[in-house]
């Protein structure tokens, strides 16, 4: 860009623009490549070629076994209501648990 800026400057407009075309590709190369890393950092893959993600990460497809009944979930929270709530927080505490039960 600051190429670009001197040649505007000379009075040379047309490789002003090939200047700023050329830098607005380098940025845009820049960002997918930070996207890329972004996401290889994430768990998320990449994406190959074909612009379809490619996913590393394994998945855990939970079992029956793995699954709590909601007879459990519904003594968890009236377990953790029977807790003291934070000062000032009483009220919103306490809407947001019958929020949870219904």
């Amino acid at each position: 860009m600051e190429q670009a800026e001197r040649q505007l400057k000379r009075g040379d407009p047309k490789s002003a623009s090939l200047s700023q075309e050329e830098a607005a590709e380098q940025l845009q190369r820049l960002a997918e490549r930070l996207a890329e890393q972004q996401a290889m950092q994430q768990g998320r893959g990449s994406k190959d070629g074909s612009g379809v993600e490619q996913f590393a990460g394994k998945v855990d497809i939970p079992d029956d076994k793995d699954f709590k009944a909601p007879q459990q979930l519904r003594r968890r929270l009236l377990d953790a209501m029977r807790e003291a709530s934070p000062a000032g927080y009483e009220a919103a505490v306490q809407r947001y648990y019958q929020e949870l039960l219904r």
